[in-house]
């Protein structure tokens, strides 16, 4: 097969053997050629070009259509070697698709001063190459390409607050497995299937039951169990202490339920809760229960939401809902935590000194921990790699220090920002580009984990020294020389950055 461009037209496709033109929709001139803007896929089934309204992907066996990238601005096109991604150019960036997700991009890449021109994939490595006039450079590709990447998806998942334990839930025919795992031994601590509560009366969605997960503040328990938007027989609850090796069953009421937290020790579990349709006087409510008795100890009135935040020290509660109370007593408060839309993300730093918030636009406001003083605004995902429009925020961390926030979004967009000098640190982290759910660091702040529906653990690392000695591998320990110094840093003094193994 050849397909010819003539700049303009629809493309054209001929059988060279048999000498003829193969006609089909990719004669409908809703495409139009562009230098660089027409590809066959490794496998040479599919013919891929760009339009005004992004790539449209045909097979050629089938003379069908069956794959259309959106995106406005695209001239140049290029499949990866194995055929799962496709990398386009638009003008100020480099964007990627994983052609299985292809809703989205999974990576899109800024480009400074730069042109991209003549994409090119490194069939040996995780590289993809482009020409900026005269200058071949290389993007590395690699946390997108090379991810996990899992069909069976998590319904969620849920990183310890230390960055050491990871709990999962998948939904099952009968209920959701839930799984705890160890990352630092890489074992499973415990494996749970809970069965679906059954609705009192009708027929339940499988919309209407969700797992919950949640950490103590201080790792030591993980709680997991299914909540319902429905009245239900009991709905099944476990705490698991991570020490004790020792999980416990709550059967708690079949109420409408929203999130849960967890206390420190995991003594104290919290229950958010929807108003009784049915009764025009019900309010929110967050339960309090007493995991060790199996009872409960007691209820705020007013206070419940889709995400409930417990300041590590177990005394005060924020709920996505705007509303604020101490705990176990109140008063509940509600106040605007952000800038007027939905909130979307909750988290405490470790000292509880700080509370941040995520919002549906991707911004990021900093409250002081009892959130009576506003601290500061990010702009957040907003900036994100969604390029412009609006990207919700899904999870929060602070570093142990509290000197790093970390922000992860809907299109899989993760930051760092700087808690002192309210600005991001560097671009945003290379990812698999699915959306996240959690986010934590590692011991002593030098890796950043996250964990998502179809790659269940990530790990970047971000301490200066992990990133310099990154750089140094791909150079070869070469570092830059004085002349490229010169060229790109001439106001600071030289210092070689890949100082080389003294030799005996």
């Amino acid at each position: 097969m050849v397909a010819v461009c003539s700049e303009g037209q629809p493309p054209q496709l001929w059988d060279v053997k048999r000498q003829q033109r193969l006609t089909g929709p990719w004669d409908s001139g809703q495409a139009e050629c562009t230098d660089g803007g027409l590809a066959f896929s490794p496998d040479g089934r599919e013919l891929a070009a760009t339009s005004s309204s992004g790539v449209r992907i045909w097979s050629i066996a089938d003379r069908t259509e069956h794959q259309t990238l959106l995106q406005d601005g695209l001239d140049e096109i290029a499949y990866s070697p194995d055929g799962q991604f496709m990398a386009a150019g638009a003008g100020d960036q480099i964007l990627i698709w994983r052609l299985g997700e292809p809703h989205a991009p999974v990576a899109r890449y800024p480009l400074a001063d730069e042109t991209a021109g003549q994409l090119r994939w490194d069939p040996s490595s995780h590289l993809l190459r482009f020409l900026d006039n005269a200058t071949v450079r290389s993007l590395d590709v690699g946390a997108t390409v090379d991810a996990d990447w899992h069909t069976s998806r998590l319904d969620d998942s849920l990183l310890s607050p230390n960055g050491s334990l990871l709990g999962t839930a998948q939904r099952k025919a009968d209920g959701f497995r839930f799984v705890l795992t160890d990352l630092r031994h890489g074992r499973v601590l415990n494996e749970t299937t809970l069965p679906l509560p059954p609705p009192l009366s009708g027929q339940a969605d499988e919309s209407d039951h969700s797992p919950n997960l949640a950490f103590s503040p201080d790792s030591r328990a993980f709680a997991f169990g299914i909540g319902s938007d429905l009245h239900t027989a009991a709905q099944p609850y476990v705490v698991y202490d991570v020490s004790a090796r020792r999980a416990t069953r709550l059967d708690l009421p079949g109420l409408p339920s929203l999130g849960i937290a967890l206390g420190p020790g995991g003594r104290i579990l919290l229950v958010g809760r929807e108003p009784d349709g049915g009764d025009p006087t019900a309010v929110y409510t967050t339960e309090r229960w007493d995991t060790r008795r199996r009872v409960r100890i007691g209820a705020l009135s007013g206070i419940s939401g889709i995400t409930l935040a417990l300041r590590p020290d177990g005394r005060f509660l924020a709920t996505s809902f705007e509303q604020l109370a101490p705990v176990p007593a109140g008063p509940v408060t509600t106040r605007i935590l952000n800038q007027g839309s939905a909130i979307t993300a909750l988290a405490f730093s470790g000292d509880g000194r700080y509370l941040a918030v995520g919002d549906m636009e991707g911004r990021i406001t900093i409250w002081n921990g009892a959130a009576q003083h506003r601290l500061g605004t990010y702009a957040g995902t907003f900036t994100g790699s969604q390029h412009g429009v609006p990207e919700p925020v899904l999870a929060l961390a602070f570093s142990h220090d509290g000197h790093l926030l970390a922000a992860a979004g809907q299109a899989g967009t993760l930051q760092l920002w700087d808690t002192t000098a309210l600005e991001q640190v560097g671009q945003d982290l290379p990812t698999p580009g699915d959306a996240i759910n959690s986010i934590a660091f590692g011991p002593g702040d030098d890796t950043l984990l996250a964990t998502s529906a179809h790659v269940p653990l990530q790990s970047y690392p971000i301490a200066p020294r992990q990133l310099v000695a990154a750089v140094c591998r791909r150079t070869g320990d070469a570092g830059l020389s004085r002349a490229d110094w010169q060229t790109y840093l001439p106001e600071e003094p030289y210092e070689p950055l890949c100082p080389r193994p003294q030799l005996p």
